[in-house]
């Protein structure tokens, strides 16, 4: 690891790719891509940090083993989590703590801000360099809405009879286990 993620944040070379959660008034939901991937145009986000109204705050980032990154030893392809206090500020030496090291599944909670917050990592894309993590109070999904009774849309029609064919190829990796799904039939 080249600098966890507070680190990073204090240096400020990442600011242009970063997101800020405010416990209680924000959630995130996103992909959270490694350093390595900070020059790649789809990379939109490579820091996360949670703004805690104290004076520590929290940090995640997917420590992406490849590129600069490549010889990392500890936490390599997972998202982390560290603390530090001083708000972030490059002008400021903050001693930082890492807190956890996650991989798909897996989730850290916290109060900050007098909220239940918790980070979890949905997914990760290895090939694209990312993990998908959710950010939230009591690890409630970020795109709910209050239910309505009004109808939106006219209703779709009723479905026909059709039989359609699809290849994919898709991989799933999780800790020791790899499946490679070539084909899925829908009838």
């Amino acid at each position: 690891m080249c600098f966890n993620g507070a680190k990073s944040w204090q240096t400020g070379w990442y600011s242009d790719k970063t997101a800020v959660v405010n416990p209680g008034e924000n959630c995130f939901e996103d992909d959270v891509y490694g350093i390595s991937k900070y020059g790649d145009p789809s990379s939109e986000v490579v820091l996360v940090k949670i703004n805690d109204q104290s004076a520590t705050d929290f940090y995640i980032a997917f420590n992406f083993k490849d590129g600069i990154n490549s010889q990392t030893v500890e936490a390599g392809n997972r998202v982390t989590v560290t603390s530090a206090a001083g708000e972030g500020s490059r002008s400021k030496y903050a001693v930082s703590t890492q807190l956890a090291k996650l991989f798909i599944g897996g989730q850290w909670s916290s109060i900050i801000g007098g909220k239940n917050m918790q980070v979890k990592v949905l997914s990760a894309h290895l090939g694209k360099g990312y993990a998908r993590i959710r950010i939230s109070e009591n690890g409630e999904d970020c795109n709910t809405s209050s239910p309505t009774n009004r109808i939106t849309s006219p209703p779709s029609p009723s479905p026909t009879k059709a039989t359609v064919r699809r290849s994919v190829k898709s991989y799933c990796c999780c800790y020791y286990y790899c499946q490679s799904l070539t084909s899925i039939f829908l009838y």
